[in-house]
């Protein structure tokens, strides 16, 4: 059974972190950081209280699951956003996501859309901007 993070809602529908919250993330030996994450060198990936995250992107329906999963991956788009991160470290970020949603319950099918759309969906939103 996966601990839900806690947090609440901002003014605008996105998730406030109130308590700090620790995954162990696959990318090892890349640290680096920004004021409410910090990836170590071991992989744990430490987003503490004040972070703000948009939840599941696009028309996902926000369950514990994707609450959950989208916690873990929100903070390694931002820090590959930010330059802090290699690019090359998107993809792992998307599997880790699918592997999270199942740690979570998600049903298979689900979580083959919901990948297709971070893996897939993502670049496009960049290119729309």
């Amino acid at each position: 059974m996966i601990k839900q993070p806690r947090y609440s809602l901002t003014d605008d529908g996105n998730g406030h972190l109130d308590r700090t919250y620790v995954f162990q993330c696959p990318i090892i030996g890349q640290p680096c950081s920004t004021e409410h994450i910090d990836l170590m060198a071991t992989g744990s990936l430490n987003i503490y209280a004040g972070y703000v995250w948009d939840f599941g992107s696009g028309p996902a329906v926000d369950t514990p699951a994707v609450v959950y999963a989208s916690l873990g991956h929100d903070p390694l788009y931002d820090l590959i956003g930010k330059g802090k991160l290699p690019k090359r470290y998107r993809k792992e970020a998307d599997v880790w996501f699918r592997e999270l949603l199942k740690e979570a319950g998600m049903s298979w099918f689900r979580r083959q859309y919901m990948y297709l759309a971070v893996r897939y969906g993502y670049p496009l939103t960049q290119v729309f901007k």
